[in-house]
Formats: structure tokens, sequence, C-alpha cells
């Protein structure tokens, strides 16, 4: 990210390699990782069917496609769905807090 200021919202320090798509700035590095990690046992999984099965290679790959493009899409709309639940829940604080503070 070349283009970004100094007093962006970027956690890393200047000069710091910083991944292609940014992904530590949406996600815990912890979560990231259990998500490359259920992704690749999914494939695994339709792999090692692939290879019991004998034949039907190609089939049970695109399957293995379209489950983990599907995991995606519903680990998305999860974490989105969070993600407003969350900041609602601190915007009530907030409010809160303010309330409390002007009525004092």
């Amino acid at each position: 990210m070349a283009g970004r200021s100094a007093g962006s919202d970027d956690p890393a320090p200047p000069g710091a390699l910083r991944s292609p798509l940014s992904l530590h700035r949406y996600l815990e590095p912890v979560d990231s990782l259990g998500e490359i990690l259920f992704g690749l046992i999914m494939v695994l999984t339709f792999t090692l069917g692939a290879s019991l099965a004998g034949g039907h290679e190609r089939g049970l790959m695109l399957a293995a496609i379209g489950c983990n493009v599907a995991w995606g899409v519903i680990d998305g709309v999860l974490f989105v769905l969070g993600s407003r639940l969350e900041r609602r829940r601190r915007n009530r604080l907030i409010r809160a807090i303010r309330a409390r503070t002007s009525r004092q």
C-alpha cells in the first residue's frame, strides 16, 4: 500500500511488510490462520475422497472449490453481521456513558 499516508489507521509500522490483501486490518491473525486451515482441511478431505473414489477426480475437485466458495460467502456474511452487532453494542455503551455524564 504505497500510497497510504503516515496518519492512516494501518497498524503496521512504516516500512513493515504488509500482506497484499491487508487481511489483518479486518481479521485478527488467529482468525485468518483458522480460515486458511479450515479451507485447507476441506480441500484435503475432498482430494482424499477423490483418490479413494477413483475416476471422479475432476468432479470432486469442482465440488471442493464450490464448497470453499460457499464457506467463504457464509463466513463473510457472519463476519459482517458480527461486526455490525459489535458496532451497535459499542455505540449503545458510548450513548449510555454520554447520557450518564450529561446528567451529572
